[in-house]
């Protein structure tokens, strides 16, 4: 007997119906498009505080080129972590794409990767404990925190019960949802699921964290050449806000 297995082959095709993003290029997938057709580039020189406040080695990176925060309502914000407003944002705008179809929901999946998680809200949560102690914690923060939670929010929010998963393996957390979103449909444990993958937005921390690793691009005086992967005089990466579901 054959075990069921995708190495078996034999499997059926798989189709995009809707795909959208946001970016430091452009807020949805068309002008993002456009503009990288265009030699546009999202980075630039970070007006951030964090960055003289702590006089960090990188001054530059892609910041969305339109808040996420501005579609949310304030309970959004108070109840989500910022992966989860992103996911948010971008599977309502998903859905509207695809024209609303009636699904089954139990043949409907999730699969939303990140590398962290709610990560803001754990130096939140601390510092809230740090000054009041912990009555001071929100009863939401696990959900805040935990990396499935953006997942979790397309999940509820379209209704979907054929699996809500969260493949996290850094910055292929993306592209290993897109393989797990196929990997539902053609072993039959789905017909449609909604993939992608969202991080959270460019801070000091994570800055900090891989310039000690040495990874991160130092030419703050050429943000729009400064990522050039391929480039014998390259010098690291440079950190880039976005988010895409498809």
């Amino acid at each position: 007997m054959t075990k069921p297995s995708t190495a078996n082959g034999g499997y059926p095709n798989v189709v995009v119906t809707a795909v959208t993003a946001t970016t430091s290029v452009a807020p949805d997938i068309e002008g993002t498009w456009k503009g990288l057709l265009a030699g546009e580039s999202g980075i630039r020189v970070l007006e951030d505080e964090f960055v003289t406040k702590w006089d960090l080695p990188v001054k530059i990176g892609g910041h969305l080129k339109e808040s996420v925060d501005e579609h949310m309502s304030r309970l959004d914000l108070r109840r989500m972590s910022y992966v989860q407003r992103l996911a948010k944002l971008l599977s309502g705008q998903l859905w509207e794409n695809t024209g609303s179809p009636e699904v089954d929901p139990d043949r409907f999946a999730v699969v939303v990767g990140t590398g962290l998680g709610g990560a803001e809200r754990i130096v939140e949560s601390y510092d809230l404990m740090n000054e009041g102690g912990p009555r001071k914690v929100s009863p939401l923060a696990v959900q805040m925190i935990m990396p499935n939670g953006a997942a979790a929010t397309v999940g509820l929010q379209l209704g979907a019960r054929a699996g809500v998963m969260t493949p996290v393996s850094a910055c292929s957390s993306g592209s290993e949802a897109i393989a797990h979103a196929w990997r539902q449909i053609v072993m039959g444990d789905a017909d449609i699921a909604v993939c992608g993958g969202v991080e959270g937005p460019i801070e000091a921390l994570p800055i900090a964290a891989f310039s000690m690793m040495r990874a991160m691009s130092t030419r703050n005086d050429d943000p729009e050449g400064a990522s050039r992967p391929f480039d014998k005089n390259r010098d690291g990466f440079v950190f880039g806000e976005a988010g895409a579901l498809m």
